[in-house]
């Protein structure tokens, strides 16, 4: 919808669209509204201002903000990457951002309330790692 409607605008990152991170808080309060359910809302962040507004917002909404990272080796997050068939056309962009997330993992990490080092780990176990951590 944002890109439809802001064509003239179209950033290299949806990010970087202030209507995109005034959207997410507001769709998120609607999800959790329609069903009633706790929300996990998975997305790579590394704009530390962005985050801040994100976060800011969630919290506005009712919701208590858990800030999880999920790091890798860098060569892992290459190779998991590439292997992905479901967003295989999100190839190019992901490799493109490797370098912001490398430039933002400092922050990143030092501000999660978990940082989960995934290298060795398959999703399942990533899963119980942070369902144990806020169960």
């Amino acid at each position: 919808m944002l890109v439809a409607n802001l064509l003239d605008r179209r950033p290299y990152d949806f990010q970087d669209l202030v209507a995109w991170r005034q959207l997410v808080p507001l769709s998120a309060a609607a999800v959790a509204e329609q069903t009633g359910q706790d929300l996990v809302i998975v997305q790579t962040v590394t704009d530390r201002t962005y985050w801040a507004m994100l976060s800011e917002g969630m919290r506005d909404q009712g919701f208590e903000v858990a800030h999880v990272v999920l790091d890798c080796a860098d060569q892992v997050l290459r190779r998991r990457i590439a292997a992905d068939g479901v967003e295989a056309g999100a190839l190019g962009w992901r490799l493109d951002h490797i370098a912001a997330f490398d430039a933002a993992r400092e922050w990143l990490t030092r501000d999660a309330d978990l940082v989960i080092d995934t290298t060795g780990i398959d999703a399942g176990d990533v899963a119980n790692r942070i369902l144990s951590a806020f169960a």
